[in-house]
C-alpha cells in the first residue's frame, strides 16, 4: 500500500484535486480496508451474509495477486469455473465509511473493476456494483446513487439528489450502450461525476470515454443553449449509510441475486466535479502507472480510417509550438509530434464525427502542457516519453504549476445556475516527472473527447429488462411515470 503525497497518490498530477477518501484495496489479508486519506485502517470492511454462501462458509476474503495492481480484493469467489453449482461459492461486498462528498452539489468518484470472464454466480439477476443511500428507500428516491451492471452489457446509473423528487425516471436513470463488453476479464475504469459547469446533470465515463449522461445525450452540451434543461444530480445530496461496492442492500438485508463477481481496486471520491479532460488524464495516469492495456473499443474511434478535407490548422498553443519535438504516442496508433499537432488534429477531426474546431478544443485541453509549456530546466520542454533520454536530467522532479490553459469553450454559467466548483479544464497539469504517454495519441484523444453517448435514451426500452417485470415491488415503489426504474 502506497502513501499519499499532498493528500493524493504520487502519480496524480498537480491539477487533479485531492480526494476526500482513497482506498487502494490492496491489503492482501483480513477483512479491514484502509482509507489512505484519513489513515483509518478500519474505515472499510469486507462483509458478508452467511446465508448467501453456497456449499461453503465464509472464512476469508478473496485476496488476489493481480498482474497489474498487485494485491487486489476479489468480490466473491467461484471455485468450480466450469460448473459453479458443483463447487463452493462465496459472496461478499465492500462497506466503506460514509463521506460527505455531496453537500455542495458537486461530486465525483472513480474506481477500477475487473469482471471475471465467462463466470457468474448461477443465481444472478443482475450485478449491483455501487450503491449509496438509505437501503430502506427505493433506488429512485432522493439522496441515492447506484450503478448496476445489466445482463445485456449496459451499465445503468440511477442518481437522485435532494431536489430531484418528481423528476421523470428517464432523467434520473441512464444507461450506456450494451456493446461495451465489460465482462471480458480486463480491467475497466469507471468515473461518475456531476457537471463541471455547475448545472444540474451527471456524466458516466468508462475507460476515459463519456458513455452516458443526464440529460441523456447531453453530457458535453451547453445548458444555456436550451430553453428547458431538465437533469438529475448537481444539487446537494446526502446519501444515508456507508458506501457499498459489489452488492445490493435493501431494507431486509442484501439481495442474494445481485452480487458482483470480480476484482475492485483504487476507489476514490471527491467533493468536486471532474472535467472531461481530468477524467481522461486520470485514466491514462493509471494506464501508465500500472501498465494496464487500453480497452479494445468496438467502435471505430480508436482506429479511424479514411480521409478528411483539408482544414484550417489549430492554434493549440495560442502561438508557436514551444516543444515541437515532443512525441505523443499510444500503442497501436500513429505517433504524433507536437510540431505536427495543429495540422493533424484539424485534418483528422471528421473521422471522429467532430468539427475541426471541436477537435482543436479537445486536444488543446489535454496536450497543452506537453507541447506548449517550456521546461523550467534544460531538456525538451515537457515530459520525456523515454525516461532514459539524457535531455531530462531528473524525471522524478515535478515542475512548477502550469499557467492557465486556454479558456473553456462554454460561456460563463448564468446566475441562475448552481455555483460551479473550481476545476481545471486543462490536461491535468502534467509535472516534469510525468510520462508523455499518459496523454497518448492525438488520434485517440480526439476520439475520446467526442465519443458520443452510444445509445440514446430513446433506444432504451422503458420497460427495461425481462427480469425486472417479475421483480418484487414492495420495497421499490416509485410512481407511474417510469415503469421499471426502481431496481
Amino acid at each position: 500500500m502506497e502513501d499519499l503525497r499532498n493528500g493524493k497518490p504520487e502519480f496524480f498530477t498537480e491539477s487533479l484535486p485531492a480526494p476526500l477518501a482513497y482506498y487502494y484495496l490492496d491489503e492482501g489479508s483480513g477483512y479491514d480496508l484502509k482509507d489512505s486519506v484519513s489513515g483509518n485502517t478500519q474505515a472499510g470492511k469486507v462483509r458478508y451474509d452467511e446465508s448467501h454462501q453456497i456449499n461453503s462458509v465464509h472464512t476469508e476474503p478473496n485476496w488476489i495477486d493481480d498482474e497489474f495492481f498487485g494485491k487486489t480484493i476479489g468480490c466473491g469467489e467461484i471455485e468450480n469455473k466450469a460448473n459453479p453449482e458443483a463447487g463452493k461459492i462465496q459472496k461478499d461486498y465492500l462497506s466503506l465509511q460514509d463521506v460527505d462528498y455531496g453537500s455542495g452539489g458537486a461530486w465525483s468518484f472513480s474506481v477500477w473493476f475487473r469482471h471475471e470472464k465467462d463466470v457468474d454466480f448461477p443465481d444472478k439477476e443482475r450485478e449491483q456494483f455501487f450503491g449509496h443511500g438509505d437501503p430502506n428507500q427505493p433506488t429512485t428516491s432522493n439522496n441515492q446513487v447506484h450503478i448496476q451492471f445489466e445482463n445485456d452489457g449496459a451499465v445503468r446509473s440511477i442518481i437522485q439528489d435532494s431536489n430531484d423528487e418528481g423528476l421523470n425516471g428517464l432523467v434520473i436513470t441512464q444507461e450506456t450502450s450494451e456493446s461495451l463488453i465489460l465482462d471480458d476479464g480486463n480491467w475497466h475504469h469507471l468515473v461518475v461525476s456531476t457537471r463541471e459547469d455547475g448545472y444540474q446533470g451527471y456524466n458516466v465515463y468508462i475507460d476515459g470515454a463519456l458513455e452516458a449522461s443526464s440529460p441523456p445525450g447531453e453530457g458535453e452540451s451547453n445548458p444555456a443553449d436550451f430553453d428547458i434543461w431538465m437533469a438529475a444530480g448537481g444539487d446537494p445530496i446526502d446519501p444515508v449509510g456507508p458506501i457499498r461496492l459489489c452488492g445490493r442492500e435493501k431494507g431486509d438485508g442484501f439481495d442474494a441475486e445481485r452480487y458482483f463477481r470480480g476484482q475492485v481496486a483504487h476507489f476514490s471520491v471527491w467533493d468536486s466535479a471532474l472535467s472531461r479532460a481530468e477524467v481522461g488524464n486520470l485514466y491514462f495516469l493509471y494506464i501508465n502507472t500500472y501498465n494496464i492495456p487500453l480497452r479494445e473499443d468496438p467502435s471505430p474511434v480508436s482506429a479511424p480510417t479514411g480521409t478528411c478535407p483539408e482544414a484550417e490548422p489549430c492554434d493549440i498553443c495560442n502561438g508557436p509550438v514551444v516543444n515541437p519535438l515532443n512525441v505523443i504516442n499510444v500503442a497501436g496508433l500513429p505517433a504524433t509530434a507536437c510540431g505536427n499537432i495543429n495540422s493533424e488534429t484539424a485534418n483528422q477531426a471528421c473521422l471522429y464525427g467532430s468539427s475541426a474546431q471541436q477537435a482543436c478544443d479537445v486536444v488543446a485541453d489535454v496536450v497543452y502542457d506537453i507541447c506548449c509549456v517550456a521546461a523550467e530546466t534544460g531538456g525538451n520542454g515537457g515530459s520525456d516519453p523515454n525516461p532514459s533520454t539524457p535531455s531530462d536530467p531528473n524525471p522524478s522532479t515535478p515542475s512548477d504549476p502550469l499557467p492557465s490553459t486556454p479558456s473553456d469553450p462554454l460561456p460563463s454559467t448564468p446566475a441562475a445556475a448552481p455555483a460551479s466548483t473550481e476545476s481545471s479544464s486543462s490536461s491535468g497539469g502534467i509535472s516534469g516527472g510525468a510520462i508523455v504517454g499518459i496523454l497518448a495519441g492525438v488520434f485517440f484523444l480526439v476520439g475520446l473527447g467526442f465519443l458520443a453517448v452510444r445509445k440514446s435514451k430513446s433506444d432504451i426500452d422503458t420497460d427495461f429488462k425481462e427480469t425486472e417485470s417479475n421483480e418484487n415491488t414492495n420495497d421499490e415503489t416509485t410512481g407511474d411515470d417510469f415503469v421499471g426504474a426502481s431496481l
